[in-house]
């Protein structure tokens, strides 16, 4: 006689782990990421995003993932267009919300919490751009959504329209990853995953293994810059120290950009920016 057995079913990945991470930094994150550091990692990121800012009246721009409102309040300042911003944290979205009023924008931002797996509130083709920066892509794919996200994206964005995406690029995380152990950066290497310097833990991406993603989800890679790729190298001490001077700062953000796109340089870069268009 055989017993009959039954399998329990796999559950679903969870969020809710990111979504207390970020609920509880929410007050604290603007100021964190207000260091020279990071406003060079963001000039370089925006010389990336300007070029596909759109200029027709009507525009729509969706910042998934948005967070506390970094790009949603560039995005509002470089354009006329209707900005939704949608994020996990409500926690996230209260600060801001409170930024977005502080603008004066308020009148064509929005802030709403979603799961960028059910975007639903949006009809498909909605948005002129897209955009995803602080690595949404890359924790997601962490969890085992990342395709689920990313052609939930691609479906709310109009046809041979841009998505600007911030990612963790595997290369560049592996100083981080053997700073903390030889199995850290073992483990890298073999699947992505990265939890000594994003304690949340992430997913570092190969180029190779993006382009058949984005090819998954209807999108084509059109460029991806290393960010940065030169002063990531320094001690993070060291590189405010030299990057609070204004005239060095406007040379390295130069040459940061000079290299930004040129392998092997980008593809060392700490994080990549990447621009896909959707077919």
């Amino acid at each position: 006689m055989h017993r009959q057995t039954t399998t329990a079913p796999t559950a679903a990945p969870t969020v809710e782990p990111i979504r207390r991470f970020y609920d509880r930094r929410a007050a604290q994150m603007p100021d964190e990421y207000e260091t020279h550091y990071w406003r060079l990692y963001d000039a370089i990121t925006w010389e990336a995003i300007k070029p596909y800012l759109p200029t027709a009246p009507g525009a729509r721009i969706l910042d998934a993932g948005g967070g506390y409102g970094l790009w949603t309040l560039k995005l509002a300042a470089a354009t006329h267009a209707t900005i939704e911003l949608v994020d996990l944290s409500e926690a996230m979205l209260e600060v801001a919300r409170e930024r977005i009023a502080a603008a004066g924008v308020a009148d064509r931002v929005t802030a709403t919490r979603a799961d960028l797996r059910d975007l639903r509130m949006f009809a498909s083709e909605t948005f002129d751009l897209v955009v995803c920066e602080g690595d949404p892509l890359s924790i997601c794919t962490m969890l085992g959504i990342g395709e689920a996200c990313l052609r939930e994206l691609a479906r709310v964005l109009k046809p041979r329209s841009p998505l600007a995406l911030g990612i963790d690029n595997r290369p560049g995380l592996l100083p981080h990853a053997l700073g903390g152990s030889l199995e850290a950066a073992e483990r890298l290497l073999a699947d992505g995953f990265e939890d000594v310097f994003h304690e949340h833990g992430t997913h570092g991406f190969e180029l190779d293994e993006l382009d058949r993603l984005l090819d998954a989800c209807g999108l084509e890679r059109r460029e991806a810059l290393g960010k940065p790729v030169l002063h990531h190298h320094l001690p993070r001490a060291e590189a405010e120290r030299r990057l609070a001077d204004a005239d060095y700062f406007a040379r390295a953000l130069a040459l940061e950009l000079r290299y930004a796109r040129v392998s092997p340089y980008r593809d060392f870069g700490e994080h990549l920016q990447i621009t896909a268009i959707k077919r």
